[in-house]
């Protein structure tokens, strides 16, 4: 017999209808998300106003995709009948379609890490809400551990980067303790700390989203975090960062030692996504770099070695507010953020309707536009000629995010969900059907159980 989840005593019932401000909200992320990585590609011209604005949304989109899947979670975990299953159904669906993709183009693909945050959500579905967010603070704590101090004592999983006989990284299948190690801890994604995202997404959701006093908490005190946050960051930058002022080619092969990649194996792999010629790499990197062509081939032949400097003490790291530093300023800094554009996102979504309706639609296809984009990096805009100036630049990614909203608005007029949202839900379905025990053998199965009453705000990926 199937037994519900049940939500902890002090959480409200899920409403009735859609709260179309979290599909606004996950719209403004995938913006956040195009600009980030598009932005940073179709210009040239190196410190730029435009790398301004990449810097910004780098580190930012993120954040808010994570927590408002925290909040569909804590919706899908109220409603599903057997919650175990249908979660591991989507999850292992994600995960394969994650590692398909990662290591095919350039954008780092977070769909297997949210595969280890569904099934890590199931457990918690319980917990009281008073202890979701310090749950968060602990997993923050527990990620700041490992990045600085334990990351040498994990396998590293792109020690596998030359096997290429199978898609993208799906070789990691084949190696368990490096695909742990990954997803976990030093993947780009790792469990922890993004896991605390999530957490602070159920925080959310247990709360009255209709509420205009919880909206305008989530925009204030969100506001203050987010500045309480970057504040100490950028207030210590220049300790953190004052032994460190390498050129920008320095710190690629500084980027790349840390993975435990030369710069020639960079070039390789952007020589396959990028170019179709050596020289024509030399150029685009000497370009992106603010180098001469000469200093790139000598860089690449490992004849070209910055000289590192000691770091400071490891304990001001912890006060790292730059994007994807996983250390707890970020981790405060983006939860605070993303609470507030969240909040404002309730308000805007209930006010102008109409004006919101098509990004209201492009949230509800968040799953089918993410992977979307990434096909379009991986094929169509491989070999693209970039190059644009910084306004084109601006102007291209908006267009683009306006298109596809109007696309997402019309496919919804005609059906219920997008494409993969569709695929995924069933994948869920599918892992959550049961055969009832008969003494018969030749009995009919019974199908799938009937679909209880569902929350339609849930998040599908």
């Amino acid at each position: 017999m199937a037994i519900a989840a049940r939500a902890p005593a002090d959480a409200p019932a899920p409403p009735r209808v859609r709260v179309t401000g979290l599909d606004l909200a996950r719209s403004i992320a995938i913006l956040g998300m195009f600009y980030a990585h598009f932005g940073g590609s179709v210009s040239w011209e190196s410190g730029s106003w435009q790398d301004d604005i990449v810097r910004f949304t780098d580190g930012r989109a993120m954040p808010l995709f994570v927590v408002l899947s925290g909040c569909g979670l804590a919706f899908l975990l109220v409603r599903a009948r057997r919650p175990w299953r249908e979660v591991v159904g989507r999850a292992i669906l994600l995960l394969l379609v994650g590692l398909a993709f990662e290591s095919t183009q350039r954008a780092a693909v977070i769909l297997q890490y949210y595969a280890v945050f569904f099934v890590a959500a199931v457990p918690l579905r319980r917990l009281a809400t008073k202890w979701l967010l310090p749950a968060a603070a602990t997993v923050v704590a527990l990620g700041a551990i490992a990045q600085l101090y334990l990351l040498e004592r994990f396998p590293d999983p792109y020690e596998f980067v030359g096997e290429t006989e199978v898609v993208g990284e799906l070789r990691l299948l084949r190696h368990p303790l490096a695909l742990a190690s990954s997803l976990f801890v030093n993947g780009v994604y790792p469990f922890f700390p993004t896991f605390a995202f999530v957490l602070v997404g159920m925080w959310i959701a247990r709360h009255d989203l209709g509420s205009s006093r919880f909206r305008r908490r989530l925009v204030v005190v969100g506001a203050l975090v987010a500045a309480l946050g970057y504040g100490v960051g950028w207030s210590t930058q220049s300790i953190r960062l004052e032994p460190f002022e390498y050129s920008e080619l320095e710190w690629a092969m500084i980027d790349a030692d840390s993975y435990g990649l030369s710069l020639s194996e960079y070039a390789d792999t952007e020589l396959g996504l990028t170019a179709n010629s050596t020289s024509e790499l030399t150029d685009r990197l000497a370009v992106e770099f603010g180098e001469t062509p000469e200093t790139i081939e000598a860089a690449v032949a490992g004849t070209y070695v910055p000289e590192l400097e000691d770091e400071p003490a490891a304990e001001w790291w912890l006060l790292d507010q730059s994007g994807h530093s996983n250390m707890p300023a970020w981790m405060l800094a983006a939860s605070g953020l993303s609470a507030a554009v969240i909040g404002l996102a309730l308000f805007l979504a209930d006010r102008a309707r109409r004006l919101t309706s098509p990004f209201v639609a492009l949230g509800q296809l968040a799953l089918t536009a993410y992977v979307a984009h990434l096909a379009l990096f991986r094929w169509p805009l491989r070999n693209w000629p970039w190059g644009f100036e910084p306004t084109e630049g601006v102007a291209l990614v908006l267009g683009g995010w306006l298109a596809v909203a109007a696309a997402a608005w019309a496919w919804r007029l005609r059906f219920r969900h997008g494409p993969l949202e569709a695929v995924v839900r069933a994948a869920g379905r599918a892992a959550s059907w049961s055969i009832p025990a008969s003494s018969d053998p030749t009995a009919p199965s019974s199908g799938p159980p009937p679909a209880p009453e569902r929350d339609p705000r849930i998040t599908r990926f």
